[in-house]
């Protein structure tokens, strides 16, 4: 069930980890906002790990291997965009349900942030692009390597 690295398409495994992080997201908004809950600033983060281990169990169980390091390289920097992309567009679509409108100073004193100016919310989102590609590759590691013992293990 093997197949060789370069052979192997990761589109199967965005399509679930996209899946995975838009019902996660989904989940963490209503819940919060149907029990009044503040979000904690790691909320992103659990997220993200949380979206991660379906793909990277569908991809062990795909491949019968972990991923190589350029597979972990092109998986994190799509993951980390598609991260970016999604919070972005729910934080956008919060602030319009909340204020009716969508200019920079609604949306990130929304969040706590005040008025801040465009080339800061550049510098945030490229932090966190960073960041996000950071936890995807490092979790791919040990995420992928506890999938690979689950499957070993169920094979005996």
């Amino acid at each position: 069930m093997s197949s060789s690295p370069v052979q192997t398409s990761l589109a199967p495994i965005f399509v679930r980890f996209i899946f995975a992080f838009v019902l996660c997201v989904i989940f963490v908004q209503v819940i919060t906002t149907v029990l009044k809950f503040d979000i904690p600033s790691s909320m992103s983060i659990i997220t993200l790990v949380v979206a991660l281990a379906p793909a990277f169990d569908l991809f062990t169980r795909t491949t019968g291997r972990v991923m190589t390091s350029g597979e972990k390289l092109r998986f994190s920097l799509g993951a980390a965009i598609i991260t970016i992309v999604i919070n972005v567009a729910t934080l956008l679509l919060m602030s319009y349900i909340a204020t009716g409108s969508l200019n920079l100073d609604t949306v990130t004193s929304g969040v706590g942030l005040g008025r801040i100016d465009a080339t800061f919310v550049a510098i945030i989102l490229a932090g966190s692009l960073v960041l996000a590609f950071i936890i995807t590759y490092f979790t791919a590691g040990f995420m992928g390597r506890g999938a690979l013992k689950r499957l070993a293990k169920a094979k005996e």
